[in-house]
């Protein structure tokens, strides 16, 4: 038998899931994402020091805004862990 759109779809055979498993993983990768990305601007903080201790202001800025970008990605990774 085809499987039909709006129904949902029968496990044969395979034993039931529990959800709560899965959540516990994603919440782990979602806190390793977080570390990494505080990691990298860790380090692109330090890099832009240095850069405008060198008077390389494109560099500077170039870092900075990935600097945003990240901490923003690190704010809404830890908005939907919250949830």
């Amino acid at each position: 038998m085809r499987h039909r759109p709006g129904r949902p779809r029968k496990n044969r055979g395979e034993p039931a899931r529990d959800p709560e498993p899965r959540e516990e993983i994603l919440e782990e990768i979602l806190e390793e994402l977080i570390a990494d990305h505080e990691a990298a601007v860790r380090v692109m903080r330090q890099a832009a020091l240095n850069a405008e201790d060198q008077k390389d202001m494109v560099t500077h800025d170039m870092l900075v805004s990935r600097m945003e970008w990240r901490e923003k990605t690190i704010w809404m990774l830890r908005a939907v862990i919250t949830k």
